[in-house]
């Protein structure tokens, strides 16, 4: 039996403190991957940190409609954007939802991903997404997908055991049930088998992680973690809980159970 596993630690690029987490979570602990926020501030120069001294660490985009500034100039993403020109959080990207302009997404998000490649010289390993908003509508799942085929690359799906993880909205829930599980069913898009979130805010405990662990069966999965260092630009009602995740992903005893069981690490370009 092979149990392949992908620790991913999502926000890379968001601060400068949250991006010297991840990579040290890689360097001195199990985070195999990570997805940049490519339409923050800082990401070039971060990523350039990762290309440099980090070479084993798998490297995606985290495709974001919710927070920041897009990379296109506003007017040609109006329907996403605030009055202000901003992506302003997800109960904002909510209200616009209904009327969000698809070729405007898709020349935010091919914005995005182009500028990783520029930045790189190589594909992202996978794609996902800042607050998982490109699972919230068909189309727009249907639009991720053909972006990962343009690009060769793998993404996050996210369910687990055959259900929806936390973290949709639940007005969301009954139609992406339906529609995430049928439209991947119908390309050659590679993701893992199962995704797993519950090493997160109060579970983030190494007795979770475990029991996670414990409960992997032959197969591929993804395990979602947000690890970072706290610094003053971090706006984020998820603060500390980054530095919880840091210790306990880079406590040695995490790493000598995966050994120990067998699991074989990987990241999303390995799928």
């Amino acid at each position: 039996m092979t149990t392949r596993l992908i620790i991913n630690a999502d926000d890379y690029g968001r601060t400068a403190g949250i991006s010297k987490g991840i990579r040290q979570a890689h360097l001195q602990g199990v985070v195999t991957s990570t997805t940049c926020m490519m339409n923050l501030p800082i990401v070039g120069a971060d990523l350039e940190l990762a290309l440099q001294g980090c070479p084993g660490l798998g490297l995606g985009v985290h495709l974001n409609l919710t927070s920041g500034i897009p990379l296109l100039p506003p007017v040609k993403v109006a329907s996403i954007v605030s009055v202000e020109g901003r992506f302003d959080g997800l109960d904002s990207f909510l209200v616009r939802l209904p009327g969000l302009n698809l070729e405007q997404v898709e020349g935010e998000w091919r914005a995005q991903i182009d500028k990783f490649v520029e930045i790189t010289g190589k594909r992202p390993t996978h794609l996902d997404s800042h607050h998982h908003s490109s699972f919230f509508r068909r189309d727009l799942f249907a639009l991720m997908l053909r972006l990962a085929s343009e690009y060769s690359c793998a993404i996050r799906f996210p369910m687990h055991e055959g259900k929806l993880v936390d973290g949709l909205p639940d007005q969301l829930l009954e139609e992406a049930g339906i529609f995430l599980p049928d439209l991947l069913r119908q390309t050659s898009i590679r993701c893992p088998d199962d995704f797993i979130t519950t090493f997160y805010d109060e579970g983030i405990h190494l007795e979770e992680m475990y029991l996670i662990l414990e409960g992997l069966n032959e197969g591929t999965f993804e395990i979602m973690t947000h690890p970072g260092f706290v610094d003053d630009t971090l706006d984020s009602s998820y603060n500390r809980q980054r530095e919880k995740e840091f210790q306990l992903l880079t406590d040695p005893k995490l790493r000598e159970r995966i050994e120990t069981m067998g699991i074989q690490l990987i990241h999303f370009g390995e799928v």
